[in-house]
C-alpha cells in the first residue's frame, strides 16, 4: 500500500510534468508577431523613403496612387530562435497599395493594404502569410501639425502553426509637427486586439479552458526625425503592455520598453546605408523561469540591423540587409542569438 510520503513525492512529480508540458507547448510555438516585426528586413526601404521626399506635406492631384513591393532570398541561422539554432534558406516578399483622396481641404482619407510573407524551404513552421487592409485619415489641424489617425485589420496566419495566427484589430491615432523643413517629431497611441481562434487559453491550474486566447494591448509611442544634407537621424521610442485572457503565470502579460536610433547616410545620390540599433526590455507580469519557479523572467534584447541600397532607376531598387539579434533573458528556454542576411529587389511608384 502506498504510504503518505510516496503519495506526496508522486504528486510533486505529476505536478512538474503537467507545468513542464504546459512551458513547452508555449515556448514551442511560431515567432510571436512582435519578433516578426524585428527578425526580418520588412518595410526597411519604403519606411525610409517616406521619411526622405514627404517631409513636409506638398500639394497632389485629387487621386494619390501608391504602389510598392519587394521580392528577397534570405539565410536565417536560429530559425526558432532557440536552442536547437535549425538553419535554413527563406523567400521574403511584401505588396503595398495605398489609394489617397484629397479633395477635401485640409483632409487626406486613404485606404489601402498591406501583404507581407515568408516561407521557410526546410523548417516552416514559421512560414507566414499577413493581410493587413485598413483605412485612415491625415487631417491638417494647423500649419505644420497633422492628426493621423488609422484603423485595421491584420489576419495573421501560420498555415503550419494554427495556434499562433491570430486576427486582430488596430486603431491607432497620432500627432506629427513639422518643427521646420527637415526637422519632425510624432507621438502616437495605438490599442490592439487579437483573436486567436485555435488556441484555447490556460487556467491557473494549468487546465486547458474553453475560451479561445486574446490579447489587448494599449501602445505609445514618439519618434523624432532629422534629416541633413547626406544622411538623416531618427529616435523611436515605445512602450507597451500586452494583457491576454490566458490565466497559468499570466503568460502573455508583459510591459516592453524599447528604443531605436537609425541613421541613413547617402554615399551617392543613388547608393545609401541604413543602419540602426534596438534595445528591448520585457518585464512579465507572472511569468516563471523554468529553472527557478521563484523567479519572475526578464529579458534584455539587442538587435543591430544594417542595410546597403542602390537605386537603379526612380522606381527599381536592389538592398541586402544583415541583422543580428539576441536576447538575454532569465529564462534558459528564451535565451537566444541568431542572424538573419537577406537581399532582393524593391520597385515602387
Amino acid at each position: 500500500m502506498m504510504n503518505i510520503k510516496s503519495l506526496k513525492n508522486n504528486l510533486i512529480v505529476l505536478i512538474f510534468v503537467v507545468i513542464f508540458a504546459v512551458l513547452s507547448s508555449v515556448t514551442v510555438q511560431a515567432l510571436e508577431e512582435e519578433l516578426v516585426e524585428e527578425k526580418y528586413a520588412s518595410d526597411t526601404l519604403s519606411s525610409q523613403m517616406e521619411d526622405r521626399s514627404n517631409l513636409i506635406p506638398t500639394t497632389h492631384e485629387d487621386y494619390d496612387i501608391y504602389f510598392s513591393f519587394d521580392a528577397q532570398q534570405g539565410y536565417d541561422n536560429n530559425v526558432e530562435l532557440d536552442s536547437n539554432r535549425y538553419k535554413d534558406g527563406f523567400f521574403q516578399g511584401s505588396a503595398n497599395l495605398e489609394i489617397g483622396y484629397k479633395k477635401i481641404d485640409k483632409l487626406n482619407l486613404k485606404t489601402g493594404i498591406d501583404l507581407f510573407d515568408v516561407t521557410y524551404y526546410k523548417y516552416n513552421r514559421n512560414n507566414l502569410v499577413d493581410i493587413y487592409p485598413y483605412i485612415s485619415s491625415d487631417i491638417e489641424v494647423s500649419e505644420n501639425w497633422i492628426w493621423k489617425n488609422q484603423i485595421g485589420i491584420d489576419f495573421f496566419n501560420y498555415p503550419n502553426d494554427k495556434e499562433s495566427s491570430f486576427t486582430g484589430t488596430e486603431l491607432s491615432t497620432a500627432l506629427r509637427n513639422y518643427l521646420s523643413e527637415t526637422l519632425y517629431h510624432e507621438a502616437e497611441f495605438e490599442y490592439f486586439l487579437r483573436w486567436y481562434p485555435d488556441n484555447k487559453v490556460t487556467l491557473h491550474d494549468a487546465r486547458i479552458g474553453n475560451d479561445d486566447r486574446e490579447d489587448a494591448r494599449y501602445k505609445v509611442s514618439y519618434v523624432i526625425g532629422k534629416h541633413f544634407e547626406k544622411f538623416s537621424v531618427k529616435l523611436y521610442n515605445e512602450g507597451y503592455f500586452n494583457e491576454s485572457n490566458t490565466d497559468f503565470e499570466d503568460y502573455y502579460d508583459y510591459w516592453i520598453y524599447r528604443i531605436k536610433p537609425s541613421i541613413m547616410y547617402f554615399f551617392t545620390d543613388k547608393l545609401y546605408t541604413n543602419l540602426s540599433f534596438t534595445y528591448k526590455y520585457t518585464d512579465y507580469k507572472d511569468r516563471r523561469s523554468s529553472e527557478d519557479s521563484e523567479k519572475h523572467v526578464r529579458d534584455n534584447t539587442y538587435i543591430v540591423s544594417s542595410s546597403f541600397f542602390y537605386d537603379i532607376t526612380k522606381e527599381f531598387s536592389v538592398g541586402i540587409t544583415y541583422t543580428y539579434s539576441e536576447n538575454a533573458s532569465d529564462d534558459p528556454l528564451q535565451k537566444y542569438s541568431g542572424s538573419v542576411v537577406s537581399g532582393g529587389i524593391y520597385y515602387s511608384f
